[in-house]
Parts: structure tokens; C-alpha cells; sequence
């Protein structure tokens, strides 16, 4: 009897346990057809689903005192990653709360609840014990290793076509979509036999290794470039003229650019082959989609490849200044063009307000979550006027290091292609891992 003729009982031995020849519940995805010794399972039949932890704003707290403890919340859940650099604390957590929310090795993460829809069903995989608690909106994942290892089931959830499906199921208020802890249980999981489940998370953990120490390299090429950013402009102040040095003419941004300014487009123009405007969300890479506009503009709205572009208002993160890099584009409002009237060069002014713009953060007016910019403090910028030489071998040096910032950032992107790729062909069945000579890597390998 050939492998693939084989029914799933002889393929593992006999001992099917909870695993059916057939999906039971809702499938992960609607077009795919899987290998026939392939088994499914109710996520709820091998997985435990726990729902996160719920505190009172007095419990909040930004220090790790004595006895506070650290709680992942929804923005620590990224797209396929935990991000724990910004983490919040909470006191009078009880030993028995903490040992039923505690966030435990191998356990997935996943939102539940946001405002978003497209966030929901977003997972992080907990990498090492910690003393972490998850919060509500949060529900954890505990794969029954002896049928479905942890990091096979996290690359399942986290197929492009499966985040797609989850967000399909989604409910709730236009201000929180919500997503059922009983719609999670019945998920239909294709199960390979563990040996495959193990070469299949060996590939993906392997590019995601690649990608990390990608990510390592822009980060110290990005503590790079703020050190010789602070060796060049940190004798300069942006804000008071009395503390610069006298040696140096400091003139108002006002004194060597014009302002153009973006424009709110009407979204009944708005089409799908127009011309693109140029949003704060796609300067940040929030968004790589566009807006198409084909109604009429006023050429002082256009920017093109090359200007130099100042958001000015938004989240603290929206705030500040770009290359633009693209085809001629129409500019959306908060937006500002700095167009030179001087010698001094767009890249310059680049370099040197973006290494100030936690200077002009404080300057900022609004709330807790929306801030701005006023046009008069923008215009009072102090620019050192350095000689043009000096100038341009700051401009060369930073350019350089944004160059080598610019090829990982390239290799990162072409790594998560790669990356979704794979877990199409293999998550699918499509291309087959249980007859290659995989090495399984000891981070999957422990798992049994």
C-alpha cells in the first residue's frame, strides 16, 4: 500500500485519538482540499481557550514595583509577533489570578476583541515563561502537543487567507468587533502527522529567524545613524536662538522654504483611476494602498519624487518629516511641502529635523491622543546654516547609513514574501514535507 493511499488510522499507527478523517466545525478556509492522511480536529478538542484577565483602572501603573505586574494588552499583539517594548504594570494582582491568566511558554496570544476588524484574530506566540497576565480582549492558547504542536498551530492562524476568514466572523458595533470564544473552539484544524507538523514548523521558524536578525541589523543601523545625527546637530537648538552658538547662523525655516499645503479631497471624487494622493498613513507605511482622485486639483497640491513632505498632525507617531519617494501624487491634509527658496537642500533639512523633532513634540497642542502642530511654530524652526560643504558631507555620511537602513528593510520585505509563500504551499498541503530531509530546529523539537 502506497503512503498516500493510506488511511489516517495506519498513517499514525493506529491511534487516531481525537483526530477525524473529515472537518468538523467551521473550516479555515473554503477553497483548500488537504492530504488524505492528513487528520482535523476541533480547535476546542486540542487546544485550551482561555479568556485574559480583567483590572480596574486604579491597578494601572508605567513602573515595575515591588509586586506590580507586567500585562499584555491588545497593541503588544502585532501581525504574527509580540511586541513587549511597551509594556503597562499592574498592582494587587492576586497569586490566584496570577497563576490562571499568567502567560505561559508556547502558548499563542490572540485578539479577540477591537476596534478593527482586521486586527481581530491577529496571534503572538509567548517565546519564554514569563510573569506576564493577558488582558480580556485577549483570549490564550494552549495546543495539546501530543496532536498539534504550539508553533504549527500559530503559522496556521496566521496565514494571510485564515486572518481573512476570522475577520469574516467578526461582530459587533461599528466602535469593537468582537470575535465568539465558541466561533474559536469550533475552528476545523488540519492536523498533519506530528513529524510533518515539526519539519513544516521548522521551515517557517527558520525564515523567521532570518527576518529577526534582519530586524537586529536595521535596529543598529538605526542607533547608528541617531549617533552621528547627535554628533552633527547636538550643539544646535531648534527652539531657542539664545542657546546656539554664535558662530553659527541659525535662520527660520520660514527664511528658506515655502509651504504648500495638502488639501482634505472630497471621497465622492475619490475612484480607482485617478491619481494617487499621498496620505500621513502611507508616509508612515501604515498603509501601501492609495487613494485615486479624478476630479479637478490645483497644481500647488501636487508633490513629486523627491520633496520634502512635514505631517504635522495626528497620533505623536504621524508627526514628522519625509523623502517622498513615488510617481506624482496629489497631497491629503496635515500635510505640508517644503519647497526651497535657498541653496540649502532638501535632504539637509531632512536630516536635521528629524533628529529635532523630539524638540518639537513638547511644542505640540491637543489631547492625549490627537496632537498638531501649528503653522507658526513650524515656520520659527531654527536650521544651523552650515557651509555648503559641511552640509553636504552630513547629507553623504546620513545617506549612506540610510542606504544600508533602506537594502535590509528590502531583504526583511522579500523574507515575508517568502515567508507567505511557504506557509500557503506547506500549511496547505500543496507541497509536502514528510519525505524530505529536514533538520527540526530544538525550539520546535522540544515540543514533542
Amino acid at each position: 500500500m502506497s503512503e498516500q493511499d493510506a488511511t489516517l488510522d495506519e498513517f499514525t499507527g493506529g491511534d487516531q485519538g481525537l483526530l477525524s478523517v473529515e472537518p468538523q466545525g467551521v473550516r479555515l478556509t473554503l477553497d483548500e482540499s488537504y492530504p488524505g492522511e492528513w487528520g482535523f480536529a476541533k480547535l476546542e478538542e486540542v487546544c485550551e481557550v482561555n479568556s485574559g484577565f480583567t483590572w480596574n483602572k486604579e491597578q494601572e501603573t508605567d513602573s515595575s514595583e515591588e509586586r506590580a505586574v507586567p500585562v499584555i494588552k491588545i497593541g503588544n499583539v502585532q501581525d504574527g509577533y509580540l511586541d513587549l517594548d511597551d509594556i503597562l504594570y499592574l498592582t494587587d494582582v492576586s497569586d490566584e489570578d496570577l497563576r490562571k491568566n499568567k502567560a505561559r511558554k508556547d502558548w499563542l496570544l490572540m485578539i479577540g476583541s477591537n476596534g478593527s476588524g482586521e486586527r481581530v484574530g491577529h496571534c503572538g506566540i509567548i517565546e519564554e515563561d514569563m510573569e506576564f497576565v493577558y488582558a480580556s480582549f485577549l483570549y490564550g492558547l494552549h495546543a495539546d502537543s501530543e496532536h498539534l504542536l504550539p508553533r504549527f498551530l500559530f503559522y496556521s492562524l496566521n496565514r494571510r487567507k485564515v486572518q481573512q476568514r476570522l475577520t469574516s466572523f467578526t461582530a459587533g458595533s461599528t466602535s469593537l468587533k468582537n470575535l465568539n470564544k465558541s466561533t474559536i473552539e469550533n475552528l476545523s484544524i488540519p492536523t498533519p502527522p506530528l513529524e510533518e507538523q515539526r519539519k513544516i514548523a521548522s521551515v517557517l521558524y527558520n525564515v523567521d529567524q532570518a527576518i529577526q536578525k534582519t530586524e537586529q541589523i536595521v535596529d543598529q543601523l538605526k542607533r547608528v545613524k541617531l549617533g552621528v545625527s547627535q554628533n552633527y546637530f547636538e550643539d544646535y537648538d531648534t527652539i531657542r536662538r539664545d542657546d546656539n552658538p554664535e558662530s553659527v547662523q541659525m535662520v527660520e525655516l520660514s527664511n528658506l522654504v515655502e509651504f504648500k499645503p495638502g488639501k482634505a479631497w472630497k471621497t465622492d471624487d475619490l475612484s480607482d483611476d485617478g491619481m494617487r494622493v499621498v496620505r500621513i498613513s502611507n508616509l508612515t507605511g501604515e498603509k501601501n494602498e492609495y487613494w485615486q482622485y479624478n476630479g479637478d486639483y490645483e497644481e500647488r497640491r501636487v508633490i513629486e519624487d523627491g520633496d520634502l513632505l512635514f505631517s504635522w498632525a495626528g497620533m505623536r507617531s504621524s508627526i514628522g518629516v519625509h523623502i517622498y519617494g513615488g510617481e506624482r501624487a496629489l497631497l491629503n491634509q496635515h500635510i505640508y511641502n517644503l519647497i526651497p527658496t535657498s541653496d540649502i537642500s532638501r535632504k539637509y533639512l531632512y536630516y536635521y529635523l528629524d533628529y529635532r523633532m523630539s524638540d518639537l513634540y513638547s511644542l505640540s497642542q491637543g489631547g492625549a491622543v490627537q496632537i498638531h502642530l501649528t503653522k507658526d511654530i513650524i515656520e520659527r524652526i531654527l536650521i544651523p546654516e552650515l557651509g555648503a560643504s559641511e552640509r553636504e558631507s552630513i547629507v553623504a555620511h546620513l545617506s549612506e547609513i540610510d542606504n544600508a537602513i533602506r537594502n535590509e528593510m528590502a531583504q526583511k520585505s522579500q523574507l515575508r514574501q517568502l515567508k507567505q509563500g511557504l506557509m500557503q504551499d506547506l500549511l496547505s498541503g500543496e507541497v509536502r514535507t514528510h519525505d524530505k530531509d529536514i533538520e527540526v530546529v530544538d525550539d520546535v523539537l522540544q515540543y514533542g
